[in-house]
């Protein structure tokens, strides 16, 4: 059960900022919506970096980024992919 809510939430995470700017295509241009879209989406990766890094590391399956999350904390090389508190 924690594992499907895990994966919903994950899901929510990608689709939710897509399904609420869908509302905005239609009173703008295109690429102001792509851009508000791309805005949206930076925010939340950069919020998530800084208040669960761990969950997107392991949750989200960035581990191929390593090497950022390495230079932000530095403690995930010693820990095996788990950043000690």
């Amino acid at each position: 059960v924690l594992a499907r809510m895990l994966n919903l939430t994950r899901l929510a995470v990608l689709t939710l900022p897509l399904l609420a700017q869908t509302f905005y295509l239609h009173s703008i241009d295109f690429s102001s919506w792509v851009l508000r879209l791309a805005t949206v989406y930076v925010l939340i990766g950069v919020t998530c970096f800084v208040v669960v890094p761990e969950q997107l590391y392991n949750g989200m399956g960035l581990g191929s980024f390593r090497w950022l999350f390495e230079k932000f904390y530095p403690d995930i090389a010693l820990a095996n992919g788990t950043i000690a508190a």
